[in-house]
Formats: structure tokens, sequence, C-alpha cells
């Protein structure tokens, strides 16, 4: 039989297979599995208690390789130096999504290798989400299904300080190597963290407690300025200290009208307006 014959006979056979064969198929083609991340023991303060139930279902988070990382980078000095002509015209949130956003091609490659598990896009069973720049895809899978796509075996893992802490984690994870230039990681997979809340370790100090504190006895320490700064800043943040710690005492400001101040709040910790009216009228007094 000729050669030329044979190929419409092997198209049929693919087209015929079942849907487990053709994803077989498409797997096949992305080449044998390699090392993505390993740990070469369980990482320190950990103890694996077991393997993780099959059903366990993991938001299996795959994060795309980004574009233009070195521009995002360049675009944040420019517009952070007040000697640049790009001063102060940062992007939009839409636009470092537009700027970061992963190339075609890799979009496609990973939602290739997803389909080829019978990962569904189209199903409301799927429970696929994307971030807006489209460098991450969330899907809901079984542990059973993320061992079989990630070539690894899931266990759960105790904090030896912290007994209520329990992750189930992986001690290594393998990707396709068609993968590997388009996927910066998959989690969670070896990323061992404590999820122990932080608390504020803000207070007030009592009126007499921060004069005596800003006094310090005359002791000093260099601050990352160069500029000395009074030794109790170690323990009691004034202003008198963030003066010390930023070079800025006696300094007179200009352009007001220009100027802005953002203030960030962590640990349920927010901003107090009227602290902050007060705060402005003590600087302009002085």
């Amino acid at each position: 039989m000729h050669l030329l014959s044979l190929v419409p006979f092997a198209l049929l056979v693919v087209l015929l297979a079942s849907p487990a064969a053709n994803r077989q198929i498409l797997l096949d083609s992305f080449g044998p599995q390699t090392t993505k991340h390993a740990w070469p023991e369980t990482p320190a303060q950990w103890t694996h208690l077991g393997p993780a139930p099959d059903s366990h279902i993991i938001g299996l988070r795959i994060g795309i390789k980004q574009a233009n990382i070195d521009s995002l980078i360049e675009q944040l000095y420019e517009v952070s130096d007040p000697a640049h002509e790009r001063y102060g015209m940062h992007l939009s949130k839409q636009e470092v999504e537009d700027l970061v956003r992963p190339a075609p091609e890799s979009v496609e490659l990973v939602e290739n290798w997803l389909e080829a598990h019978g990962i569904d896009f189209e199903s409301d069973e799927c429970d696929l989400q994307r971030s807006p720049a489209g460098d991450w895809i969330t899907v809901s899978v079984p542990v059973r299904k993320a061992e079989e796509m990630l070539d690894t075996e899931y266990g759960v893992y105790q904090h030896k300080r912290d007994l209520s802490n329990l992750v189930v984690r992986s001690l290594s994870y393998s990707l396709p190597r068609a993968l590997h230039d388009h996927v910066d990681v998959v989690t969670p997979t070896t990323m061992f963290g404590t999820m122990r809340p932080m608390r504020s370790i803000s207070f007030f100090a009592p009126p007499d407690k921060v004069a005596i504190s800003e006094s310090s006895g005359g002791q000093t320490v260099p601050g990352p300025s160069g500029f000395p700064v009074p030794l109790s800043c170690n323990t009691t943040v004034t202003p008198t200290c963030l003066m010390d710690l930023y070079g800025t005492a006696g300094y007179t400001p200009v352009s007001i009208d220009k100027n802005s101040i953002g203030i960030a709040g962590y640990l349920d910790e927010f901003a107090s307006f009227s602290d902050l009216k007060v705060g402005l009228q003590c600087a302009i007094l002085t």
C-alpha cells in the first residue's frame, strides 16, 4: 500500500478516537514533564501528616509570564523622578494591565494544556477565573487531578509552632517542558508560608512620655539618611523622629498647592482626618 494512502486513514483514526484519546494525543504533543521546582526535603518548621484526600478541592492558580516587565519598571522610575518630564504621570490600572498582559501564544498554550487535561472552559462546573490582566488563570480541581497535571503528590503539612496551621502542599511539581518559558509559577504547590495574622504594634503615648522619649538623654544613632536620630525612636515614633529620619527638620515647604500626600492603612489601622488636620496646622505654624 502506498504511504500517502495511509494519511487519510490516520486522520480518520484521530477524528474517530474517543475524547480521552484525543486529549492524550494533545498531551503527548507537549513533550515530557520536567521539574519546575522541588524541595530536597520538607521545609523547616513543617511536619508532613499524610497524603491529602483525593477529593479535596484546590484552587489551582497558574501564573502566566507577564510581558514588558522591564518597561513597567522603567516607567515607574520615570514617573517617580521629580527631574523627569513624566514625573507624576502615573499609569492607570488599565494601562498597567494592558502593558503586562501575557503574549497571546503563552495564554493559548496554557489553555491548550488545561483542555488536554479535561478542563472544559465552557462548562459551568469549571469555575475558571482570570485576572484582569490575564496573567493568572485559576481553576478549581480535586487533588487527584492536580497531582495528575503536575506529576506530583500533595500532602497535609502542619506548622510546628502553630499546630492549627494546616496546609495542602507538595514538595515538587513538574510541567511539560514546552510550558516552562510561558509559566512563572503554579500555586499552591511548593510555597510553604504561615497564615498567622499580623497584629498592630502602634499605640498612643501620653504627652509627658513623648517629651521624655524625644529628649532621650542626648543619645543618638545614625539614621538611614545619615542624620543622627534619637535612640528612643527605636521604640516610640513621634513627629520629631520622622523629621530626623527623613532629614526634614527645619524644612520650609514650597509649591504647597501642587503637593499631595497619600497615607496607607494596614491591620485595621486607618488615617484619622482630624489628626491630619491638626498635624497640617502645626506644620504650617512651624
